[in-house]
């Protein structure tokens, strides 16, 4: 009696994975091996939809049944995930310098392989800049969450100007980036006057602080000054003390009440700014001087007429003497 004897033909199982992972599905299988319940296969980004007999159309496989025979290829089909993350990055322009900084981040997600676009922010002070070198405003939704769009903002320019009231020309700065300070410029200056620093409003209410206020637009500002004062001292010029020896006035003001001052035998004639001819000053003149001022009595001597009574006589003209 002679008996056959027999080797097990071992098939082999080809997984089409498509970028995805097997699991413990095996690699072969024999006639001997229990009915094959098929593991799903894993793919970053993707949902498994089955093992296909055929790449497209064909009949979805569950299990390799004993008793199947032939080597098998099976195909993985996936679904693309709808909430596969990404990012969107917001950078804005630097106050100086060619900087940006990121000012947002939006963590959102889509369709794996979808093409997704960023949409720009709405920044007070800020247009985006559609031209930036590192601009990627729109790309493919990567299956493990790694796509990052970014959009870069540039800040608006202004410029400030300087409204002097008067006094000495101030240049204007242009070019200044919102959220930017500014440096102080050279005062100006202004005849009379002592200046006292640079307004927000021509009302010369609100100080504008140079190194902590920032230009958020167009932008004017105005100088304040301030008049300045000074001591006039009077020179009786011959006369009695006056009754004050000094007084403050300030420029573009009036005088004010001048002092009075009195000399026996003579007529008072005014306060002058020299001591014989000169202007004459009076409580309403307008004060223009820009240092301390000396202002000088001036007078008119007094004259007296002698009348002579003859007592009888022949007559006698009178004649005019001046005082003294």
């Amino acid at each position: 009696t002679l008996y056959a004897q027999w080797s097990t033909i071992t098939y082999d199982i080809t997984y089409n994975l498509d970028g995805g992972t097997n699991g413990a599905n095996p690699a072969s299988y024999n006639v001997e091996t229990p009915t094959i319940t098929l593991e799903n296969a894993t793919k970053t980004g993707y949902t498994f939809a089955g093992w296909w007999d055929a790449p497209t159309a064909g009949t979805q496989v569950t299990q390799i049944v004993v008793g199947s025979t032939g080597n098998q290829t099976l195909y993985a089909r996936w679904t693309a995930n709808t909430d596969t993350a990404y990012k969107v990055e917001h950078y804005q322009q630097d106050v100086s310098g060619p900087g940006y900084t990121l000012k947002d981040t939006d963590n959102l997600s889509g369709t794996t392989a979808t093409t997704a676009t960023a949409s720009a922010k709405v920044y007070p002070g800020f247009t985006e800049n559609i031209g930036h070198e590192s601009t990627v405003a729109s790309g493919t939704i990567a299956p493990d969450g790694t796509l990052v769009l970014k959009l870069y903002y540039d800040r608006s320019t202004y410029t400030v100007s300087f409204n002097s009231n008067s006094g000495s020309a101030v240049s204007d700065i242009t070019g200044v980036r919102y959220g930017a300070t500014i440096p102080a410029p050279d005062n100006p200056t202004k005849t009379g006057y002592t200046f006292a620093g640079w307004y927000k409003e021509e009302g010369l209410t609100n100080t504008w602080t140079f190194g902590s206020d920032t230009v958020t637009a167009f932008t004017t500002l105005y100088a304040k000054w301030t008049a300045n004062t000074h001591t006039v001292t009077f020179d009786a010029n011959g006369g009695e003390a006056p009754s004050q020896a000094s007084k403050s006035v300030t420029y573009a003001g009036t005088y004010g009440t001048l002092a009075t001052v009195s000399r026996t035998g003579y007529t008072f004639n005014g306060w002058y700014t020299a001591s014989s001819g000169g202007t004459k000053i009076t409580d309403a003149t307008t004060v223009d001087i820009t240092a301390n001022q000396t202002l000088y009595a001036q007078w008119e001597i007094n004259q007296y007429t002698i009348t002579f009574d003859s007592a009888g006589g022949s007559a006698a003209d009178p004649i005019t003497q001046d005082y003294g």
